[in-house]
């Protein structure tokens, strides 16, 4: 009965707040943004290209320059050389697809950046406060060296005559393919060096650091073989004259294949078979191969290991999965028993499919940060909902063999859709309402079901492993309100008598009575009236009553701590100085005692590392300045990276004291405030 309830509940709550997700988008641009302009299709000895100008092969096919990220929610200041597509002329930006990038796993970190060809035949990458990037060093100084942007997409080196003919190629980007094969460049290895040449994917649609996918050509087999960790997923077959087993007739009829095998090389070529058609093949990040000017040409992104068609691999296959099961991409909502997050920010989607895959429990998977990196999993049973507005996109698994709880969850959704399409949108407000009513109603009995964090006698029973899931659920409660609802939601009240924790002590975040609404832009705003618990808020919020995301990092501090110690912060008082938990834990620290915070409950089953990791960055989460502290995603991240350095901790805003507190804000409402947990305060509109 109570799971019902439960599902019901999630089910209302996807139903009339589908705008809790923010779709990520992102660009990228010229790192110059006014006063661009073209130097030609080449650089000379002494030339150097900065990020205010880019160079253009001869009839304006691609440009070369220096591009970065421009993030929905935040701008990178990662720079890459690239070489870009030039776009048709009745588009409004002039770049359109990257097809190569220069140390494309290096990228650069300010925009003080120029490419430079000196007098010895030596192209580097200069950036202001690092060290150079070397593309190519000749092993003696070369002279009479000129650096090209050819019509094919090649960016060339080489040494001229002195009637400027080419006397022979230094260098060229077509050996250093990204994800992007042009026609003339080669996939294979040189024997003599042990180049190997191959595609490699982007680790997402954004990031484009080598991912796991690779697209190679195998001499042995006369095949293309894409791989994913060095397994192979898909292969074309055996090319026989135009055509290869795997790939469609209609696909390979537009290119000519050219193969070279002997003692310098083995390599695959192709060039369109009609000269005045482009192309450009892409392999995407879940493993598909695709001509951009054309048609699909394999779909990796379709083997799971039990299937063979249209070139897949037989591959080892865990005990729960089956012929026909498959990750279909939805758009929507899901409802299910539990999920999980991976936030190792060097995962990609297809990362995520693979450990979704070879997790008998998963049922779907999506990306957990806005860049798509990190990974968000579903298990249990589950229901899909397509929601209105933009929701995020889900891979959800299912089967092609008829299962009685899949038609029967699609078939409540699309009897719900009907419901909502018969009656129009008049009449379809009093069924909102009831549902509201009953949401409400089901919210209030789920709520007296749960215990508060706070509660004594529960605190008894929760072992370090239990207070650290506790400590990751709240981080990661509070990223979804801060980074991924369509209106960020400010707290303003986290303690812990608003951490309600479930029969299996997962924690949820309750009472959102005070909780303020922000735009996706809107950083900070400024209210007279002070409302809260004491000793959970900010400095800047409790003296200014200026609040921010920030505002509610200082109270998850605070909250870290007091799960830490098994203390509440503001009953706390040592016995000789008038500090509360936060000072107390301050002082401990820099005397190298924080470990004696611990609670004496937890001595035995606690990680002594991993609870002064938490001590140390709550310390980060209470600095003075909110400048200073870090957000919610970077709290989990320090949290869970126990390899990553934390900055050292700053004097916390403890030295005030609660009194303090009271008398500099005496002139403010006092009808809006609480001293011992109870939060009190007046109807205030969003």
């Amino acid at each position: 009965m109570d799971t019902n309830v439960v599902q019901f509940f999630k089910l209302v709550f996807l139903l009339f707040f589908p705008c809790m997700w923010t779709p990520h988008d992102a660009q990228w641009v010229h790192v110059s943004s006014t006063g661009i302009s073209s130097a030609g299709d080449s650089i000379n000895p002494g030339d150097t290209l900065n990020s205010s100008t880019y160079i253009v092969s001869e009839k304006g096919t691609f440009a070369l320059g220096f591009f970065h990220r421009i993030d929905s929610t935040t701008t990178t200041t990662e720079t890459y050389l690239a070489i870009s597509e030039m776009a048709e002329a009745d588009q409004i930006l002039p770049f359109n697809l990257f097809v190569w990038f220069g140390s494309r796993d290096r990228p650069i970190v300010n925009n003080s950046v120029m490419l430079t060809l000196d007098n010895n035949g030596t192209l580097k990458i200069v950036q202001k406060g690092g060290d150079p990037i070397v593309l190519y060093s000749p092993p003696q100084p070369t002279k009479n060296t000129v650096a090209t942007l050819l019509d094919s997409g090649n960016f060339i080196l080489k040494e001229v005559q002195s009637n400027g003919s080419i006397k022979r190629v230094l260098w060229q980007s077509f050996d250093y393919p990204a994800d992007t094969l042009l026609p003339g460049m080669k996939l294979g290895v040189r024997h003599k060096t042990g180049q190997t040449w191959s595609l490699t994917s982007w680790l997402t649609d954004e990031i484009p650091v080598p991912g796991p996918l690779a697209l190679e050509w195998d001499p042995k087999g006369y095949q293309l073989i894409i791989k994913q960790y060095g397994v192979i997923y898909w292969t074309s077959g055996v090319l026989r004259g135009k055509t290869f087993k795997n790939i469609s007739p209609e696909v390979t009829s537009m290119y000519d294949f050219i193969i070279v095998s002997n003692e310098d090389e083995d390599s695959f070529t192709y060039v369109n078979s009609n000269q005045s058609q482009r192309s450009e093949w892409l392999l995407t990040t879940m493993g598909q191969l695709k001509d951009l000017k054309g048609q699909d040409i394999a779909r990796a992104d379709y083997c799971y290991g039990y299937n063979t068609n249209g070139g897949c691999q037989r591959l080892k296959q865990p005990v729960c999965r089956h012929h026909g099961d498959i990750f279909d991409l939805r758009t929507g909502f899901l409802v299910a028993g539990d999920f999980s997050a991976n936030y190792d920010s060097s995962l990609g989607i297809s990362d995520c499919r693979a450990i979704c895959w070879n997790n008998c429990g998963c049922v779907a998977f999506t990306s957990w940060f806005p860049n798509d990196t990190g990974c968000r999993f579903w298990t249990g049973k589950w229901q899909f909902l397509p929601g209105p507005g933009e929701p995020p996109s889900i891979f959800v698994l299912s089967s092609n063999d008829s299962s009685p709880f899949l038609n029967g969850t699609e078939g409540s959704v699309k009897s719900f859709k009907s419901v909502i399409h018969r009656r129009g949108t008049k009449k379809w407000i009093p069924i909102a309402i009831s549902l509201l009513v009953i949401f409400l109603c089901i919210l209030c009995y789920l709520l007296r079901r749960k215990v508060a964090l706070e509660d004594h006698n529960t605190s008894k029973l929760l072992d370090w492993k239990q207070r650290f899931k506790i400590i990751e659920g709240i981080a990661q409660g509070m990223i979804y309100l801060h980074k991924y609802s369509r209106l960020r939601v400010i707290h303003r009240d986290l303690k812990a008598s608003n951490i309600l924790l479930d029969e299996s002590m997962n924690p949820k975040i309750s009472d959102f009575g005070l909780a303020r609404i922000f735009e996706q832009n809107e950083l900070a705003a400024n209210t007279s009236r002070i409302v809260g618990t004491y000793g959970y808020m900010s400095p800047e919020y409790a003296m200014k009553g200026v609040f921010s995301i920030k505002s509610d990092v200082y109270s998850f501090g605070v909250l870290m701590l007091e799960i830490v110690s098994g203390r509440r912060n503001n009953s706390f008082q040592h016995v000789d100085d008038a500090l509360n938990l936060v000072g107390y834990a301050w002082d401990l620290w820099q005397k190298g005692e924080g470990i004696e915070l611990v609670d004496p409950a937890i001595s035995d089953s606690c990680v002594k590392y991993q609870v002064l990791r938490c001590i140390h960055v709550s310390l980060l989460c209470v600095e003075d300045g909110a400048i200073d502290r870090p957000t919610m995603s970077d709290v989990l991240f320090l949290l869970t990276n126990e390899s990553m350095p934390l900055p050292l901790p700053k004097k916390p805003a403890f030295s005030i004291g609660r009194k303090a507190i009271e008398a500099n804000i005496s002139y403010k409402e006092s009808n809006n405030h609480s001293l011992n947990g109870l939060s009190i305060s007046e109807m205030d509109a969003r």
